[in-house]
C-alpha cells in the first residue's frame, strides 16, 4: 500500500520500500486484560512491538500461557493472544517511519532478546508501583510499556519520545498519536497462520501453574538481588 497516514482506519498489506516499526495498543478480551483496564482507567491494557506491517509476530512482555497470569516475561505474540472467545482485540496502530539501518538494528535486538529470553521476566514490582507513576528499574524485567517505550527512546526514532520519561500505556499512546494509522478490531485475525507457534493457549494445571509462578518470582528476586536493587 502507500505510505501510512494518519487517521487511516483500514487493515494494512504494506508493500512500500520504506520501513516502520508497528506499536500496537490494544484492549484485549480476557479476564486479566479487563482487570488491568478497570485498576488502570486506561482504554488499553496492553503494548506490543513488529517490524511486519502484517503484524503476524508482534514482541512484548507478557504472560506465556493464558492460565498463568504470574508466569510472564518476553514473548513472541501472535493473533491468538488477541482473540478469546469469538471474541477480537481492539487496537490502535502506530507506524514510525525509521531507516532501513534502524529496521534492522531493531530487528536485531529482538533476535537476540528471543535466544535468550529465559533470562526475562516480567516487572510485578513496577506494575505494582503503576498507580504512583513510579518506575522499579530492574534489568531484564520490564512491563509491556517499559519495554516497548525504551526500545522506542533507546532507537531515537520518535521525537515525540523523551528520552528518560517513564511512559505510562496512556502517555505512550498520546506521544505516539502522531503515527497513528488504524484504530479497530486487531487486523485479519483469521487469516493466514503464524509463522511461528504460539503456546499461549495451552492451558496449565494448577500445580503446573503454581509452580510456574513460583518460579517467575524467584527469578525476578534472583535479579534483585544480583544487581543489588534492594
Amino acid at each position: 500500500m502507500a505510505q501510512p497516514t494518519c487517521g487511516e482506519t483500514a487493515p494494512m498489506t504494506c508493500t512500500s520500500q520504506q520501513k516502520y516499526l508497528y506499536v500496537v495498543f490494544s484492549h484485549t478480551p480476557c479476564k486479566v486484560g479487563k482487570f488491568i483496564r478497570w485498576a488502570t482507567h486506561n482504554t488499553y491494557n496492553h503494548v506490543s512491538i513488529s517490524t511486519e506491517a502484517d503484524l503476524r509476530t508482534l514482541y512484548s512482555f507478557a504472560r506465556h500461557y493464558c492460565n498463568t497470569p504470574l508466569y510472564a516475561g518476553f514473548v513472541q505474540e501472535t493473533r491468538m493472544r488477541f482473540c478469546n472467545n469469538g471474541k477480537v482485540a481492539r487496537v490502535k496502530i502506530c507506524a514510525i517511519p525509521v531507516t532501513y539501518e534502524k529496521w534492522s538494528e531493531t530487528q536485531d535486538i529482538l533476535q537476540r532478546m528471543l535466544a535468550s529470553s529465559k533470562s526475562y521476566v516480567y516487572n510485578f514490582f513496577s506494575a505494582a508501583l503503576y498507580p504512583t507513576g513510579k518506575r522499579f528499574r530492574l534489568p531484564h524485567s520490564y512491563t509491556c510499556v517499559e519495554f516497548v517505550s525504551e526500545l522506542l527512546q533507546d532507537a531515537h526514532v520518535c521525537k515525540s519520545l523523551e528520552s528518560d520519561k517513564n511512559y505510562s500505556i496512556v502517555e505512550l499512546e498520546q506521544a505516539l498519536a502522531p503515527y497513528e494509522i488504524y484504530t479497530g478490531a486487531f487486523p485479519h485475525p483469521d487469516q493466514s497462520a503464524p509463522r511461528i507457534k504460539d503456546h499461549f493457549g495451552r492451558r496449565q494445571g494448577w500445580r503446573t501453574a503454581l509452580l510456574l509462578s513460583l518460579f517467575a518470582n524467584l527469578e525476578l528476586l534472583r535479579l534483585i538481588l544480583k544487581y543489588k536493587i534492594l
